[in-house]
């Protein structure tokens, strides 16, 4: 099975290492559009199953022979990108999974009323038998599953709290914060209205609001505040079942007003 990952950064890099020790996987290819962050890679990891391409994930037709024969395309790459990208991965008979950012059906609608593409990419996933799985990386992704996971140990549950964010663990100023994704991802997150569900209906807060203290063990006082998209999809399929429910981002106290500062 031959799996192609678009982007050589903290997440990518990681996906492809665990990808290169999973059983029935022969071939991992990875593309990166920076050489920079290319010769880094190939100077930090080998592996006989590894493949690395000088490929920006904007171009289409760079990208189309090295697609080609994948079982899956793992989108490690900005938000903005994956709606083509699932496009062309299912296109050329592949499953497609990214990180989320980007509402793959709205943006689908868009480019079908742009007469870009016949029949939407849920038409096109269905007829070639091909999942496009969206949203799978920390938040949304992990902390959905992990919350779905605790809510149905239940017997009953009226609400559901998401406190999630990678922080290091020895910050340096100003921001006390390091990226462990694109700068264009981070700011798509911190300018998005995030969703939440209140009486049970789904509503929109500002992002960068909605600041609370919370004590992390071995982390100390953070502090949590909303931003966009930590709850891809959970919302929505949960209105109606749940009366609330929210995600928040944490950081180190501080962080919101310095970003809306920044901003």
């Amino acid at each position: 099975m031959k799996i192609t990952v678009l982007g050589a950064g903290a997440i990518g890099s990681a996906v492809a290492y665990d990808l290169c020790r999973r059983p029935g996987i022969t071939r991992v290819q990875v593309c990166e559009a920076q050489p920079v962050t290319l010769r880094a890679y190939r100077a930090a990891h080998a592996h006989p199953l590894l493949r690395t391409y000088e490929a920006d994930a904007r171009d289409v037709q760079t990208l189309e022979p090295i697609l080609a024969g994948s079982a899956c395309v793992v989108s490690c790459v900005g938000p903005e990108l994956n709606p083509r990208l699932a496009r062309l991965a299912v296109d050329l008979g592949a499953h497609f999974v990214d990180l989320g950012g980007a509402d793959l059906a709205s943006e689908d609608d868009a480019l079908d009323r742009g007469g870009l593409i016949h029949g939407g990419l849920a038409g096109l996933a269905e007829r070639r038998q091909r999942h496009v799985v969206t949203g799978c990386g920390l938040a949304p992704g992990l902390a959905g599953m992990l919350a779905m996971r605790g809510l149905a140990r239940l017997d009953t549950a009226t609400a559901a709290r998401i406190r999630v964010g990678d922080v290091p663990t020895d910050p340096d100023a100003p921001f006390r914060y390091r990226l462990a994704h694109s700068a264009e991802k981070l700011l798509d997150d911190y300018t998005t209205p995030a969703q939440v569900l209140r009486g049970g209906r789904v509503e929109t807060r500002a992002p960068l609001t909605g600041i609370e203290r919370v004590d992390v063990a071995g982390m100390g006082v953070m502090e949590a505040f909303y931003t966009g998209g930590g709850l891809g999809t959970l919302a929505e399929a949960l209105e109606g079942q749940l009366a609330s429910l929210d995600a928040k981002t944490l950081r180190f106290p501080g962080h919101a007003d310095q970003m809306r500062f920044l901003l």
